[in-house]
């Protein structure tokens, strides 16, 4: 068998506010944790001071039955935000992942991009069965500068109980439609060589409904693959996280002063940070918190590719 291939897509990340379709932020949540609410802008809506990851095993492009396309949108989204996750220079200078990138001369290469592709090489290692399989993470840090992350949400099974779900709706409203044509009949009447109605209405289109797989979900909490979800999330996307966190939430100066004036000790996050055994404990303590969930996406927007990986080299 030939190796499998793994591209990241960014593509949803660069669409508008309304094309990425985020759902509604877990504020109590923030609250009752001391995670501080902001404005990003200053007449935008208030949002926790947390970055949400989600990332979807996407279908199979045509002619490349080989290679996994993961889709990856990021919340919330800001200047500061972009600039960390798109910076791409080269030469021999490295940067930290908690660095700022440097605007000016500077040429150097930023690892973000390829933490990405690292990480979701790791999760095609596990074999997602099928598209629509998915990965949601979120990391808040508190006014005490205590790091709350962990995986909020993921299931190779989702999508397909979604699907089956929209096909019976489908297959109803058709049916009632079906009935409705007939009315007060439930379907076409043959009397003494008279049809009713005349003209014949189309049997409805029936959708075929999804197999949903039986047993536990692999790729769900507690399942067999959880806890390799845990380390991988904690290996690979926590600390790109919390590299994101900072640029959406300390480096544009009226986001960070509300963090000031709520407390936020900004001088100090830096001596804070953990290492990846520490990121694993802590992600390993919030698992299955359905509540952690401050930003996802039900359904990501339309399956055109940015090759990430072609933008980090």
């Amino acid at each position: 068998m030939s190796p499998r291939t793994v591209r990241v897509s960014i593509r949803p990340q660069l669409e508008g506010l309304q094309r990425r379709r985020e759902i509604k932020h877990d504020l109590d949540f923030a609250r009752e944790h001391g995670i501080a609410i902001v404005r990003l802008e200053p007449r935008g809506p208030e949002v926790p001071a947390a970055v949400t990851l989600r990332t979807m095993l996407r279908d199979p492009v045509k002619g490349q039955p080989n290679t996994d396309t993961w889709e990856v949108l990021i919340a919330p989204q800001n200047e500061g935000m972009l600039i960390r996750l798109l910076a791409h220079r080269a030469n021999l200078t490295t940067m930290r992942p908690e660095d700022v990138p440097i605007p000016a001369d500077l040429d150097v290469r930023y690892e973000i991009v390829d933490r990405l592709q690292q990480g979701h090489v790791r999760l095609s290692s596990l074999g997602p069965p099928r598209s629509g399989t998915f990965v949601e993470m979120t990391l808040g840090i508190t006014r005490d500068l205590v790091r709350i992350a962990g995986i909020t949400r993921s299931s190779s099974t989702e999508m397909l109980r979604r699907e089956r779900g929209l096909a019976k709706y489908y297959n109803e409203q058709a049916r009632l439609a079906y009935q409705a044509s007939h009315w007060p009949f439930r379907g076409p009447v043959s009397l003494l060589g008279l049809r009713y109605p005349r003209i014949p209405v189309p049997e409805p289109e029936i959708r075929t409904l999804p197999e949903i797989p039986r047993g536990k979900d692999p790729w769900e909490f507690g399942g067999e693959l959880w806890e390799q979800l845990v380390e991988v999330g904690a290996a690979h996307f926590a600390e790109v996280m919390e590299s994101l966190w900072k640029a959406a939430f300390t480096t544009p100066p009226f986001i960070q002063a509300q963090l000031l004036a709520d407390g936020y000790q900004l001088d100090r996050i830096d001596s804070t940070r953990m290492g990846v055994e520490s990121l694993t404990e802590l992600m390993r303590g919030y698992r299955g918190g359905d509540r952690l969930t401050m930003v996802a996406a039900p359904d990501l927007p339309e399956r055109h590719l940015v090759d990430i990986t072609a933008m980090g080299r």
